[in-house]
């Protein structure tokens, strides 16, 4: 028995030795932490749009860190029920917690309890991994008593809260508050710390989103713990038991997804992503979202148009049913068929049953563009009963419907602020929450017509053309000087040629035949040079074909061209993101400041006069866009229809605001023989621009120094006479304007030498 003894105590000494030496060793080894000053934890990078509201978060850890004046007394009251009832008598170790949760486990048989104190649970965060070894519990020992020493509970209880996480990304309690419940920490009642307090033990497990009973029971056990405590009374504790769970509605899918994660790429290739979404950046975006969300309207309902002109795909085999709180009139919802007849079908939503009228599913012709004409003469022709659906709530009561369909037709969106080149709008496919593809800022398209804006920019700049000068639409065999090859330019309507118009008629007309005699007049030297001047980028073919728009561009790139016309010649880069500030407050990058003496890349005049010309594309009636007319003030652009209506553009500008929208397919199909940029691209333009200038003055694009305004005669383009009945007022680049009158023969009524 000495013997035994003697060697129990002998293992007693070593182990104490052994321990303790660890111990020494260890804390020899550990990380610092001495001071608040040492907490750096992970906070994402917030994204500001232009109106001061928060779009987007990048992050690895979902965090916002508040002062603890912050977070309200309740909230730590409930935190220490639910986690370290002892926190304020402990000196950041509880052996007899410890204890009795090793008592517990072996009882049951598994891990049952938890024994870590607040302080040891920021250690592990903040300093360790969860790694389950004797090495790893000794140094969060001996930490947390390190810690107890260098700061206050309150210290403690400030890097808890807003180091702890409480599940589905969300870290520290103001993420917590307003993810769950809608509201800032310090704004939290009873109820809502009660629930929050329960998190930390199985963030995940215990989600009041995902498994509602499991939080309310955890609930009421940090209320029971709470009233134990004396922190409330049992009667508090009771009444909040009772009541339901009341969180704050999911908020709608981001707006700008596509615009967002443009910024994203940009961001990371420049900083990192560590930095990005662990440094607390903020990042301020030109974006405004009300502009943001129109132009995602106007492109979703144009794109919609041009899928149902191309027919109807049947019933989809299983619609992305979405189960909203209540209908809302023109929201599209998932439902199936239950009833046809010949007038109508019936169709069940989630929340109620509707008609969908024949008049509604007319456009449904099958998806052919051989039978054109086949529309369906009855609803039977169309749905069947069990078939799935996406039904637009045109009437609530009674609940009426209209028949749609998941485009497959994409498109892209531009819209920017002529005076400071921010990008207020930015839209790169029909749904960017589903694509990751931006076809704003990664799509290389032909741009067709649109490409004439550049091309006419340029004969004005030479001094040889006006918009009064003559030019020829007619027929001609025309080399390639690099090929030898000879091809016949067509226009739009083939074999109609229409002889000797004005330059301004041409471009309102768009005709092809004058465009490629242009370029050959010009040379493409020229041309390629004023395309870099307004601040094109991409490749120009070396032959004439690149007067019909045949090289490739980007939405954005030729957007923000045609906003240097509309800026009086003045080039600037598109701005996407406007500063970014580190989380310390340094300003890493700022591009709010503009120069202020900016030098014109084109003449003012030449801007100004080409932007005139451009006019005429939506003014005359014969103008490829006059449909947009119907916008109401004064406006310019071009439309753009790329060989075999592969591409259907539009873009344009008011003084203030420039926009472009693309139509087409991603595998380059036709869309269609009469899907030109007027029909298919324009209404996108229409439509954003009517939301974007509602309620702004009317304004008239400033006539800059250089230009010389005439009234001139019609037929000759020659001055025109007093009385002259075919008298127009015309804009010249000074030095260019004609100096001769009209002859008596030219007063007579006006013939189609301008319409």
């Amino acid at each position: 028995m000495r013997r035994v003894l003697a060697g129990l105590l002998l293992c007693a000494i070593v182990g104490a030795v052994g321990v303790s030496g660890a111990f020494v060793y260890f804390a020899f080894h550990l990380p610092k932490f001495d001071s608040l000053h040492d907490y750096q934890p992970l906070v994402s990078t917030r994204v500001i749009a232009a109106d001061g509201t928060t779009v987007a978060e990048y992050y690895r850890e979902r965090r916002t860190v508040v002062a603890f004046n912050d977070i309200p007394d309740v909230m730590v009251k409930a935190m220490i029920s639910a986690e370290d009832k002892t926190f304020f008598e402990h000196g950041g170790v509880s052996f007899l917690g410890m204890l009795r949760a090793a008592v517990v486990d072996v009882v049951r048989g598994k891990k049952a309890q938890g024994a870590s104190t607040i302080t040891q649970q920021i250690v592990r965060t903040l300093l360790l991994t969860n790694e389950k070894r004797i090495s790893r519990k000794m140094k969060e020992i001996l930490l947390a008593y390190r810690i107890e020493k260098s700061l206050s509970k309150e210290d403690i209880l400030w890097l808890y809260l807003n180091q702890i996480d409480f599940g589905q990304s969300r870290y520290g309690i103001e993420e917590a508050s307003r993810f769950y419940f809608g509201v800032h920490a310090r704004d939290l009642t009873l109820a809502q710390a009660s629930v929050l307090a329960g998190l930390p033990q199985s963030p995940e497990r215990l989600s009041p989103r995902r498994h509602p009973e499991a939080a309310k029971r955890r609930q009421a056990y940090v209320l029971g713990r709470m009233a134990k405590n004396g922190y409330i009374t049992a009667a508090q504790a009771a009444t909040e038991i009772a009541r339901p769970l009341q969180l704050s509605t999911l908020p709608d899918e981001p707006t700008g997804a596509a615009y967002i994660e443009d910024v994203r790429r940009t961001v990371v290739a420049k900083y990192g992503a560590e930095l990005v979404e662990t440094g607390g950046l903020t990042i301020e975006i030109a974006m405004v979202p009300s502009l943001q969300r129109a132009a995602e309207h106007a492109l979703q309902e144009g794109l919609r148009a041009v899928d149902k002109r191309q027919g109807w795909r049947g019933a989809h085999p299983l619609p992305d049913a979405k189960h909203p709180a209540k209908l809302e009139l023109e929201h599209i919802y998932a439902g199936t068929v239950t009833r046809v007849t010949d007038n109508m079908a019936e169709v069940r939503l989630a929340l109620a049953s509707g008609e969908m009228p024949f008049s509604t599913l007319t456009w449904a012709r099958p998806f052919n563009p051989a039978s054109a004409t086949a529309h369906p003469k009855t609803a039977r022709d169309v749905l069947h009963v069990n078939d799935n659906v996406f039904a637009r709530v045109i009437k609530l009561s009674p609940l009426t419907l209209a028949l749609e369909q998941e485009p497959r037709v994409q498109g892209a969106f531009v819209a920017i602020d002529v005076k400071t080149r921010d990008v207020v709008a930015l839209v790169g496919a029909y749904d960017s929450t589903v694509s990751a593809f931006n076809r704003a800022t990664q799509a290389h398209r032909q741009p067709g017509s649109a490409f004439k804006a550049i091309l006419y920019t340029a004969a004005i700049d030479s001094g040889k053309y006006t918009p009064v000068s003559r030019v020829d639409d007619s027929p001609e065999l025309v080399r390639d000087a690099d090929t030898g090859q000879t091809w016949k330019p067509q226009n739009f309507e083939k074999d109609e040629f229409d002889g000797p118009m004005s330059l301004r008629r041409a471009l309102a007309e768009s005709k092809n035949t004058v465009a490629v005699k242009l370029l050959q007049d010009l040379g493409l030297a020229r041309v390629r040079l004023m395309a870099t001047a307004l601040g094109m980028t991409s490749d120009i073919p070396s032959n004439t074909t690149a007067a019909l728009g045949t090289g490739e561009v980007v939405p954005l790139e030729l957007t923000n061209a045609y906003a240097t016309l509309a800026a009086q010649g003045v080039q600037a880069a598109p701005v996407l993101i406007r500063r970014v500030i580190a989380r310390d407050g340094q300003v890493l990058e700022d591009h709010t400041v503009s120069p202020t003496d900016p030098s014109p890349a084109v003449r003012p005049a030449v801007a100004f006069v080409a932007t005139d010309l451009l006019r005429s594309v939506i003014d005359d009636p014969a103008g490829t866009a006059h449909r947009l007319a119907e916008l109401g003030r004064p406006a310019a652009g071009k439309t753009g229809t790329a060989a075999e209506h592969r591409d259907a553009w539009f873009v344009g500008f008011t003084p203030s605001l420039c926009a472009g929208s693309w139509v087409g397919f991603d595998d380059h199909q036709m869309l269609g023989t009469y899907e030109t940029g007027g029909h298919a691209a324009g209404p996108i333009w229409l439509a954003f621009m009517k939301a974007a200038t509602a309620g702004k003055p009317v304004e008239d694009f400033a006539v800059p120094p250089g230009v010389v305004q005439l009234k001139v005669n019609f037929k000759s383009g020659l001055l025109a006479a007093d009385g002259d009945t075919n008298a127009r007022l015309e804009s010249f680049v000074a030095g260019t304007e004609p100096t001769q009158m009209a002859g008596p023969s030219e007063t007579a009524p006006p013939d189609d030498f301008f319409r």
